[in-house]
C-alpha cells in the first residue's frame, strides 16, 4: 500500500487497522453490522461493531474464496460492470459500474479487473 495511505490511515480517529488478524464472521441486516475478528497469533476471537469494512489485500489477488460465489478472471481479479459476462449475469438491468456478478455487491481497488495498481 502506498505510505501516503498508510499516514492517512493512521491519522484517522475512526480507522483501526490490526495486523496478524482475520475477519472470521459478520453479522448484519441489510448492512453490515459487526463483525469477529480471530487474532492469528493467539486465536482469540473480538466481535466488534461496525459501520464500513474495506479489505485490503494488496496488488496480488487472494480470491480464491470467493470461487464459486462471484466471477473471476483466470489472474483472480474480480469481473465488474461491463466487463461482466452478460450471459450469467441474473437480472433484467445492466451491472452498475464495479457491481460484481451478485446484484448489490460491489469490488473497489485493486481487486477488480482492469483497475490500476498500485504497489
Amino acid at each position: 500500500m502506498s505510505d501516503y495511505l498508510v499516514q492517512q490511515m493512521r491519522s484517522a480517529p475512526n480507522i483501526e487497522v490490526r495486523l496478524g488478524a482475520e475477519i472470521v464472521g459478520a453479522q448484519g441486516g441489510d448492512l453490515i453490522e459487526s463483525i469477529a475478528i480471530e487474532d492469528r497469533a493467539t486465536h482469540a476471537v473480538q466481535t466488534v461493531p461496525v459501520k464500513l469494512l474495506f479489505v485490503l489485500i494488496g496488488a496480488i489477488p487472494h480470491t480464491d474464496w470467493l470461487a464459486g460465489t462471484i466471477q473471476c478472471d483466470a489472474q483472480g481479479f474480480i469481473v465488474t460492470g461491463h466487463d461482466m459476462d452478460m450471459g450469467t449475469w441474473p437480472i433484467p438491468r445492466a451491472p452498475m459500474t464495479y457491481e460484481t456478478s451478485v446484484p448489490g455487491v460491489f469490488a473497489a481497488g485493486v481487486v477488480a479487473i482492469g483497475r490500476v495498481r498500485r504497489e
